[in-house]
């Protein structure tokens, strides 16, 4: 294994647990919901 910085262990997991959050929030979505993000993020 090889040292991480701590700054960069926190930003990879704050990343990964932002992904988890917006996973599980997908699940609970309508179709319309569903379009209405997709639509979103494809703006970005």
């Amino acid at each position: 294994m090889r040292a991480i910085k701590e700054h960069d262990l926190t930003r990879r997991i704050s990343k990964i647990l932002t992904l988890e959050v917006v996973a599980g929030t997908l699940n609970d979505l309508t179709p319309e919901e569903i379009a209405i993000f997709d639509a979103a993020v494809a703006r970005k």
